[in-house]
């Protein structure tokens, strides 16, 4: 019964498609009145395994997708668990379902390098097929360490796979926005490249020779070392266009295009600065006078009646194109003078005392010129606004000092610390960690008479050089050291992060102690890092979703590193395929295209 009527629960759940919400008290009574009755679990014939869309099968005289099986169960009420499921699961389960590999299986990857797939090429795969889908086939089912990877892998080598035409020059990157005249009709390069995906034309072949003799300078760009600004003592009008190279384009689009090509000091650049001139660069208000003065990117003030960064004030000023000599202009910048600073010779450090610096207690929180902030924040805001020497950091010092800054004695002061070793103080015995974290609470203050008397009995036992130059086992800004790998190093297990970690805070990089243990272990425990945009550069403006998280761009190469993730690994591989087009708009190492 529904609403007082017999009806189907097909019509019931029909009708509360159309009229309920998902949170309204109707939905959730009949959820407990009729769950029971109309409710089941749907025939599932992989189990925890998943379910292959690309396979085909007869089914009832039809060829079909495998994934339409659920629709067919849902059509037909087939429950989970009863004789036409398992009948079903046994027919086709074998054919249609199958465990995601851990390391996929790669068709065109041959002694650790990896080739380019001839898409439309025909091969034998069980049955006639295209080696593009033995390629998705393999990637999808079968893992990197199974026999049947290896011998398709040797088997279809010649016929599917080869080294692409690389249209770019080498160390350039590629402009798929330029174009080019092809068979009497313009194309950008990115068509261009889709050519030779197409055609599946080869590396060093007649037909890759002659493309690049006649695209490949049009095709390329680097990156310049001093980029071209078009209006490099004004800002770049957002709304206005020009018109460039025959085309009515954005003034924004120009200046980004020749700053990422373009040398500051090159004809091309000169000649746009000065036919472009009146056309996009306009004097914009801006609350400080740059020439001699910064913009606090930290401090909040009030704007249009929301609290926002002295920045956000600017860009605004900048979006809305709102000229200095403009009303807004003169009226507005008064408001927002404390946004403006002159950087200072000498920072001051609010614990300074004489010489000596103290540790700042930076999540200390104080009142200060009647805000509620952070030590560490009023810390960074001194550094970066006030002269070591001025009143205004005198003033902090006096206000602050105690309630931000730790004058407690320190054991060891700027050298390490053994903490595990023990010590007899005062007829007890305890570890040089638990004496220094005492120092505190017994009030004993760094440079009394007291602290020097402890610090100079226990030092030499407690207190280890630091390395100037800290030991490395693992050498090269993009080689990591691995987490998981085990190292017997002087008769004790460890793992290499843990023997990095003990030498880089004991060991010089010179030292025979740190040669020796990077000569024993370095092979072991050093790998190349995945590097998604190798030498260029990530876009920070940009996001996309990762492992369930949207994270910024530039935020990739740390997740990276941070997951141990190997080059030329195939989860690097992985990521690269799908991300790096994303990941490194402007900037993109991809030389190969795909």
């Amino acid at each position: 019964m529904f609403n007082d009527e017999e009806v189907t629960c097909r019509s019931a759940s029909n009708f509360l498609q159309e009229r309920e919400d998902a949170t309204s008290k109707t939905c959730s009574n009949a959820k407990a009145e009729l769950g029971g009755t109309c409710c089941y679990a749907i025939c599932n014939i992989c189990g925890d395994n998943d379910l292959d869309w690309d396979v085909f099968v007869n089914y009832d005289g039809k060829d079909m997708s495998c994934g339409d099986f659920n629709e067919i169960f849902r059509e037909e009420a087939i429950q989970d668990g009863s004789e036409q499921c398992d009948a079903l699961s046994a027919d086709y389960s074998s054919t249609c379902c199958y465990a995601s590999p851990t390391t996929s299986c790669q068709l065109c990857k041959q002694d650790g390098t990896y080739f380019d797939v001839i898409e439309k090429a025909e091969v034998d795969f069980n049955g006639p097929t295209t080696c593009l889908e033995v390629a998705n086939f393999l990637s999808r089912r079968t893992e990197d360490t199974d026999p049947v990877c290896s011998v398709t892998q040797t088997s279809l080598f010649n016929e599917c796979c080869y080294e692409k035409c690389i249209i770019a020059q080498p160390g350039t990157y590629p402009d798929w926005t330029a174009e080019v005249e092809l068979d009497g009709k313009v194309a950008t390069c990115l068509e261009l490249e889709d050519v030779i995906t197409e055609e599946s034309i080869p590396k060093n072949s007649t037909e890759c020779q002659s493309l690049l003799d006649a695209f490949s300078s049009t095709c390329s760009y680097s990156i310049p070392s001093n980029a071209c600004d078009i209006c490099p003592d004004k800002a770049v009008s957002i709304n206005a266009t020009a018109e460039w190279e025959g085309t009515q384009m954005k003034c924004s689009d120009i200046n980004s295009r020749l700053s990422t090509r373009e040398e500051a000091d090159g004809d091309v650049c000169v000649n746009a600065q000065t036919s472009l001139q009146n056309s996009c660069c306009f004097d914009q208000c801006m609350i400080c006078d740059k020439s001699t003065q910064k913009t606090d990117s930290v401090l909040t003030v009030y704007h249009n009646g929301k609290t926002k960064q002295c920045t956000e004030v600017d860009t605004y000023f900048y979006e809305m194109s709102i000229l200095a000599s403009s009303d807004e202009c003169t009226t507005s910048i008064p408001d927002f003078s404390q946004c403006c600073y002159t950087e200072p010779t000498t920072p001051c450090n609010i614990c300074r005392r004489d010489t000596k610096d103290f540790d700042v207690m930076g999540s200390n929180t104080v009142t200060y010129q009647n805000q509620r902030m952070t030590c560490a924040d009023v810390n960074d805001m001194m550094f970066r606004r006030e002269e070591e020497s001025g009143e205004t950091c005198s003033t902090a010092k006096d206000e602050l000092f105690d309630a931000c800054c730790d004058s407690k004695c320190s054991l060891c002061a700027y050298k390490g610390l053994e903490a595990g070793v023990k010590i007899s103080f005062e007829g007890r015995m305890m570890t040089c960690l638990e004496l220094d974290m005492g120092l505190g609470p017994a009030a004993i203050i760094a440079g009394s008479d007291q602290c020097n008397e402890i610090t100079n009995k226990y030092s030499e036992d407690c207190c280890y050089d630091k390395p100037e130059s800290p030991c490395r086992i693992c050498i090269g800004d993009n080689v990591g050291v691995s987490k998981e790998v085990s190292v017997n190093y002087l008769g004790t297990e460890t793992t290499c992060e843990s023997l990095s970690n003990y030498l880089g805070s004991r060991e010089e990089q010179d030292g025979e102690t740190c040669k020796s243990a990077s000569s024993d272990h370095s092979e072991k425990c050093c790998f190349e890092q995945c590097s998604l945009c190798g030498e260029g550069n990530a876009d920070w403006e940009t996001f996309v979703t990762y492992e369930g998280q949207s994270i910024a761009c530039g935020d990739f190469e740390w997740i990276l590193r941070e997951k141990s993730v190997a080059a030329g690994s195939d989860q690097c591989i992985a990521v690269k395929d799908e991300f790096s087009e994303k990941v490194c708009a402007h900037f993109s190492i991809r030389l190969v295209f795909i």
